[in-house]
């Protein structure tokens, strides 16, 4: 029998990350994608990293708005997916920690068929895999894992894991007018005072109960019209044109 921990540190919410050919279980902790948070960013390298930045700008507002839109740098619209994501350790305890998954606004089609073949999509586990290793050739799967391996007293749900948790300011950069200024100017941000983190802990977690899937009583069609459907049919129109990046 194996018991399940929860592994936390800092804010204890970083990024799920794959390599090709790696597998992820994983409990998506939204009920339909539309609930997934859409964010326009700006991609732009920071020491040796990249990082997404908030852009500024609203709908139909003028490139000045943002200081990173005026130079061009790389834009984005991006979902961001909270996750449960679950492992074992040498003793086959598992192992849970909330993450974020960033995937491009296209990776929410992929979903949105889940959601309409099995139902809430935080009702059962799911197996996230990857293939490729270039932003060319990578592709990532989501698949419903079988129920009666993946148990949900086995694998369990806790929405507090996310309590009070905003992606703006954690997965994105929350930067004002006159710090992306800066950043054009001099290619960082001012320095700020950086509180220590507590190191990692790992706290028993009690077992949660989950009711069993219901299926939508309307499926969230594929093609959808602007005025009623997700959140990132009215993100800015004219911020420059989304580029790739893996």
């Amino acid at each position: 029998n194996s018991t399940t921990k929860t592994s936390t540190g800092g804010s204890g919410i970083g990024f799920l990350s794959l390599k090709d050919g790696d597998e992820a279980i994983v409990r998506i902790m939204h009920e339909t994608p539309a609930e997934f948070d859409v964010r326009g960013v700006h991609q732009v390298k920071i020491g040796k990293y990249f990082r997404s930045i908030n852009c500024l700008r609203e709908a139909n507002q003028p490139v000045s708005a943002c200081p990173l839109c005026e130079t061009n740098e790389k834009y984005a619209n991006k979902i961001y997916i909270r996750v449960l994501h679950y492992t074992k350790d040498e003793r086959g305890n598992i192992l849970v920690q909330p993450k974020i998954f960033e995937r491009p606004v296209s990776f929410a089609r992929d979903l949105i068929g889940v959601y309409n073949e099995y139902g809430a999509l935080n009702s059962y586990i799911c197996k996230i895999t990857r293939t490729g290793s270039t932003m060319n050739d990578t592709q990532y799967k989501v698949l419903p894992a079988n129920p009666n391996v993946y148990r949900n007293d086995l694998y369990p749900v806790n929405a507090d894991y996310f309590k009070d948790y905003n992606v703006l300011g954690h997965c994105v950069m929350n930067k004002s007018y006159d710090e992306l200024v800066a950043f054009v100017r001099n290619g960082d941000f001012p320095q700020k005072e950086v509180k220590q983190q507590p190191a990692p802990q790992y706290v028993q977690q009690p077992t949660y109960q989950m009711q069993q899937p219901v299926a939508p009583q309307q499926p969230v069609a594929f093609e959808v019209p602007p005025a009623q459907t997700m959140p990132w049919e009215n993100t800015v129109t004219s911020a420059p044109q989304p580029q790739p990046v893996q």
